[in-house]
Parts: C-alpha cells; sequence; structure tokens
C-alpha cells in the first residue's frame, strides 16, 4: 500500500513540475524569434568574414555566391536548414497568437469597425494566407541552401523566387496589426514593421532592376550566369557599379529578415495569454 501510495505521489509531482515548466516556457516564445533574428545576422556574417578575410576572396558578393564558396557552403546549407524551421514554428506561433485575438478578443471589443463578421472573416483569411506564405518561403530558404547557385542555377533560381513571399506575408500581416491597434490597441501600432515592409518591396525591385542594368550594361547575359567572373567582377568591368548596388541591397534585404523577427519577438514578449493559446 505504501510502495502504491509513494508512486502515486511521485507521479503526481513529476505531473505538477512538468505544468509549472511547460506554464513557463510559454511564456517565453519571445526567446525564438530573437534568437533565429540573432542566428541569421550571426551566421551570415561569419560566413562573409571567413570567405574574404580568411580565405581572402573578392569582396563583392551576392550571398548565394558566397554561400557555394568552400569551406563555408555545407554551414551555408545547414543554417538555412534550421532557419526555415524556425520560421515554420515562429510563423504557427504567430498564427495561433493572432486566431486568439481573433477569436477570443476582438468578439468583446466596442470598435465596430473591427468588430464585424466581414472583418473578422477577413483577417482569419489573412492569418491563414500568411502562415501558407511562410511555408512556402522556408521551401524558398530549403532550395536555396542546398541548391548552390554555381552548380544548380535554375533550382537556385526557383528558391529564391519563393522567397518572394515573405512581402505578402508582412503586408498581411501589417494589416492585421493595424486593425489590432484600431481595437482597443490589442497591439502597438506597427510603424516599425511598416518601414520595414515598405524598404524591403523596393529593396527588392532595386535589386532586379541593378542587376539587369549591369547585365545590360556587359552587353551580354554570360557576365551573370558565369559563376567565376560573377565572383570576380573587378571595377574596370562594364556594370560593375550596378553590380555593387544590387549585392548591398541583396544583404540589406536579408537583415531586414532580422528586423521582422524582432518586431515578432517584441509583440510575442507583451502577450500574457499564451496559457489560454496552447
Amino acid at each position: 500500500m505504501n510502495m502504491i501510495d509513494n508512486r502515486t505521489i511521485n507521479e503526481w509531482k513529476i505531473a505538477y513540475y512538468v505544468r509549472i515548466l511547460t506554464f513557463h516556457l510559454q511564456h517565453q516564445y519571445w526567446i525564438l524569434p530573437l534568437i533565429t533574428g540573432l542566428m541569421l545576422i550571426g551566421s551570415l556574417s561569419i560566413c562573409y568574414y571567413i570567405v574574404v578575410f580568411v580565405n581572402g576572396a573578392w569582396p563583392v558578393k551576392l550571398i548565394s555566391d558566397m554561400g557555394a564558396l568552400q569551406p563555408v557552403a555545407g554551414y551555408y546549407a545547414q543554417t538555412l536548414d534550421i532557419l526555415a524551421i524556425m520560421f515554420l514554428l515562429i510563423a504557427w506561433i504567430r498564427y495561433r497568437q493572432i486566431n486568439y485575438y481573433i477569436v477570443f478578443m476582438i468578439p468583446n471589443s466596442t470598435n465596430k469597425q473591427v468588430n464585424n463578421n466581414f472583418m473578422l472573416d477577413m483577417m482569419q483569411r489573412k492569418n491563414f494566407q500568411s502562415f501558407i506564405c511562410v511555408i512556402i518561403g522556408a521551401i524558398g530558404f530549403e532550395i536555396v541552401g542546398n541548391f548552390r547557385l554555381n552548380e544548380h542555377l535554375i533550382m537556385h533560381g526557383i528558391g529564391m523566387l519563393l522567397l518572394l513571399f515573405n512581402i505578402p506575408y508582412k503586408y498581411q500581416q501589417k494589416f492585421m496589426m493595424e486593425k489590432f491597434y484600431e481595437c482597443d490597441r490589442i497591439e502597438s501600432r506597427p510603424l516599425f514593421w511598416s518601414i520595414l515592409t515598405h524598404v524591403e518591396l523596393m529593396s527588392w525591385i532595386i535589386c532586379i532592376a541593378s542587376t539587369a542594368i549591369a547585365c545590360w550594361n556587359t552587353g551580354h547575359i554570360d557576365q551573370w550566369l558565369h559563376h567565376e567572373t560573377r565572383m570576380n567582377w573587378q571595377p574596370d568591368v562594364a556594370g560593375f557599379n550596378w553590380f555593387v548596388i544590387a549585392v548591398l541591397v541583396e544583404w540589406n534585404v536579408c537583415f531586414m529578415f532580422t528586423g521582422m523577427l524582432f518586431s515578432l519577438s517584441h509583440r510575442m514578449y507583451r502577450f500574457k495569454q499564451w496559457n489560454h493559446v496552447f
């Protein structure tokens, strides 16, 4: 009898501590996007340092070209794989957070401009669509990391196109954040998020246009498709200045992912109802 009682007490203690641990972990979801953002900027910076300052490569490098070089190619691929998984996890948590707003908080508001069936249905659709955009973008990350630009040009290009789904994700999130702000200040005004969204869209346009002009100045597209030439594009070669602009803008777009993740981390940190979400 004592053995049964002791086992029951031990099981109750384990269950109690598991519940306590789960409760505390639920309130630390904000750490995930913070760590992911630091990992993104840190890993790419380390890869660039190894390629340029350790191996002595030409410093004007597209991110994909840098990731195709040894010895960082393997690290680059593994990093993007991990980041893709982290993006999916963060997007799922954010999806559940927004769903809580829509289902439990907004219906109790007196703001009828937001609290109405049409707007609630629209936000539900946008919430789901934004999660789908992250799934597609994560697939793009996997393709870009595992199909190197110098070996699988077409597949790498497909991965880059899938990464563009990050843009509609940001605009859908921006729309919902603005509605949450309008509805009893559920979340803060998305000023920083809006700046990132518009700047990223303009940056992609500039990057694509600069690339096209650089190729045009060379007189043939082979200048862009030839890996070794692109990796060592010298200042005396036609189109160099436009190529530099494309490189700088691409790196800027990448680091704006970090800003997006930090913004999500802040919004998750201020959310205190995680125990009702999961």
